[in-house]
């Protein structure tokens, strides 16, 4: 019952609170450009293949990005990844 609470409360958000959200979330890692460009479509639950097709880069270079961003972050998988961003994002937004 929490968990669809949750989820329902962060679907009610707009696409702009989203973004703002995950950049201000971000922020905090130190990531490139390009990495904040494809953590954004990970995020959002791109595979590597879309990821790859909507940046016109190759996905060995989308692994690659998607490694560091796992480092700077200090998680270990997309699972992982979406979790923390939710997690300090609502952290965020109770300040």
């Amino acid at each position: 019952q929490k968990k669809k609470e949750r989820q329902e409360g962060f679907l009610e958000l707009g696409y702009e609170e989203i973004y703002g959200s995950f950049l201000k979330v971000s922020q905090g890692y130190d990531l490139s450009e390009r990495e904040l460009e494809v953590a954004w479509l990970l995020y959002r639950g791109y595979t590597n293949r879309q990821i790859g097709e909507e940046l016109y880069i190759a996905e060995t270079t989308v692994k690659k990005h998607v490694s560091h961003i796992y480092q700077k972050m200090e998680v270990y998988s997309r699972k992982d990844f979406r979790a923390k961003v939710q997690r300090e994002s609502r952290g965020l937004s109770q300040e």
